[in-house]
């Protein structure tokens, strides 16, 4: 699995003292641009901080856009005392609200699993969409998001062999039975 670079954890940082300073003005500038695509890059470079986009190459814009966009919508992060066996990536966040399901209802909703078997096999192109979706149910249970690690995994989504998608499947389905 790849690990989040230096650059990634100071962007996850900045992004959670955005919300630890309640800065809602910011937050709120950001979440312009969920849903939005490519298009909305130009604008939400003005919102990012200058040290991060001043040795931004191209191809690094749209995964710090997605995710700047995403944590305005949920500003909850991972903390290493939230985890799944060590694992912090998204199928590791999902492994928490699967637990919460079954402890609430005492089964897992087979939409969870479906949902996340469609951002497992989706084309990079639908990527924020669907990231856009299991956000938003994380959100509604308060379920942290390792965004270091989501900044490294959407970088790598398009790697041949899946390993990131991989990683996910692993994180969910190894606690799936606890």
């Amino acid at each position: 699995m790849y690990k989040p670079t230096d650059r990634d954890r100071m962007f996850a940082k900045w992004l959670a003292g955005l919300a630890a300073d309640d800065d809602r003005a910011t937050l709120a500038a950001l979440r312009k641009g969920l849903g939005r695509g490519p298009e909305a890059i130009p604008y939400m470079l003005g919102k990012l901080p200058p040290w991060l986009i001043r040795d931004m190459q191209p191809w690094e814009e749209e995964p710090f856009c997605l995710v700047a966009s995403l944590f305005a919508l949920h500003p909850k992060t991972w903390t290493d005392e939230g985890g799944s066996k060590g694992a912090s990536n998204l199928g590791a966040s999902l492994a928490l609200l699967a637990a919460d399901e079954r402890r609430r209802t005492g089964t897992v909703p087979p939409s969870l699993e479906t949902r996340l078997e469609g951002i497992l096999m989706c084309h990079p192109d639908d990527l924020p969409q669907h990231l856009r979706h299991i956000i938003g149910l994380l959100r509604s249970r308060d379920i942290p998001v390792d965004w270091a690690q989501l900044i490294c995994d959407i970088r790598h989504w398009a790697q041949e062999g899946r390993p990131q998608q991989r990683e996910w499947a692993r994180a969910f389905w190894a606690s799936a039975s606890e």
